[in-house]
């Protein structure tokens, strides 16, 4: 005699001498273990579900970002700006790296006069000294004075 949870009493094996109660569990369990795996596999496409809903989302956002951005001029991020106009002015193009840069003016130039007295000749003797003077330009073209 067997008193099980809900209180019933059942007589397994009284007339065959197997425990039948315990051989019906345990076909219950194997009928159920397909199931089982089905609700597992269940849970895998849900997760795999859950993340290709997460890779269309992101690229959904992508494209919109793509869209607004149909001008050349809407890739470059490029732009210069000064402080005070008066004293330096700035301009970029479109082969200008990003980032950002910083020019310090820590003095402004003065202009510088230079001069000498009156000469009444050229041609006196010893006042400037004697030999040439080149000077050369940047493009490499040179001038000399004799």
């Amino acid at each position: 005699m067997v008193d099980d949870a809900s209180g019933a009493i059942r007589f397994d094996g009284l007339s065959s001498g197997l425990q039948s109660g315990q051989i019906v569990d345990q076909l219950v369990q194997v009928a159920r273990q397909p199931i089982r795996q089905i609700e597992a596999q269940s849970a895998v496409v849900q997760a795999h579900r859950a993340g290709l809903n997460a890779v269309i989302g992101a690229l959904s956002k992508l494209g919109d970002v793509a869209g607004k951005m149909d001008q050349a001029s809407d890739l470059s991020g490029v732009s210069a700006s000064v402080s005070n106009a008066d004293i330096v002015s700035a301009a970029v193009s479109n082969q200008a790296q990003l980032g950002s840069h910083t020019l310090t003016v820590q003095q402004l130039a003065a202009a510088q006069l230079t001069y000498s007295d009156s000469v009444a000749a050229a041609d006196q003797g010893g006042l400037f000294g004697s030999g040439s003077l080149a000077i050369t330009l940047q493009n490499g073209s040179s001038q000399s004075f004799s």
